[in-house]
């Protein structure tokens, strides 16, 4: 079991979490307990990080605003931000594919063509700096295709397997 703190509109909650199957949950909150089954699971990119460049790093700053004045008070109108219209139709797209997360080497490859495999078990392992990691299934799935073998290099992004969807 885990236990989760987390703050929802500025109250903490805490949230014990059981892990049932790869996708069934048992959350404990309060007195209450609410059965938690995991349908989909999709990496989302993460937001761009962008550096703040300084005189030395060989940039010149960023000019400072300019003083307050009677026209400038120093307070700054908020900037409208466009929200892309909201529509009653959702996409929701699955990966038939499993790329390597990292530059390294295939040490194992753990499933066959044609087999059903569960969210999280281990379809192959890679060597990087040295480190064994094992690459899960990022959802229940078949395995289509293997575009690895033993002992090959390959560089991040490289495709390493295709699925289809399991039979119902």
């Amino acid at each position: 079991m885990r236990r989760y703190t987390i703050v929802v509109n500025g109250r903490n909650v805490v949230l014990d979490v059981r892990e049932l199957e790869s996708d069934r949950f048992e959350v404990l909150y309060g007195d209450r307990q609410i059965d938690v089954q995991l349908v989909d699971d999709t990496d989302l990119p993460e937001a761009a990080i962008t550096p703040v460049m300084t005189k030395a790093m060989g940039i010149a700053p960023v000019a400072p605003p300019p003083p307050p004045s009677p026209t400038n008070t120093g307070s700054v109108a908020p900037v409208p931000v466009a929200r892309p219209a909201v529509t009653n139709t959702a996409t929701i797209t699955v990966s038939k594919s499993l790329t390597a997360p990292m530059p390294g080497v295939i040490t194992s490859i753990e499933v066959s063509v044609g087999q059903q495999v569960k969210r999280g078990q281990t379809l192959v392992n890679l060597e990087a700096m040295k480190m064994i990691n094992a690459i899960r299934a990022p959802r229940d799935t078949v395995v289509s295709e293997i575009l690895v073998s033993a002992q090959q290099q390959v560089a991040f992004g490289d495709e390493l397997m295709k699925f289809e969807e399991p039979a119902k």
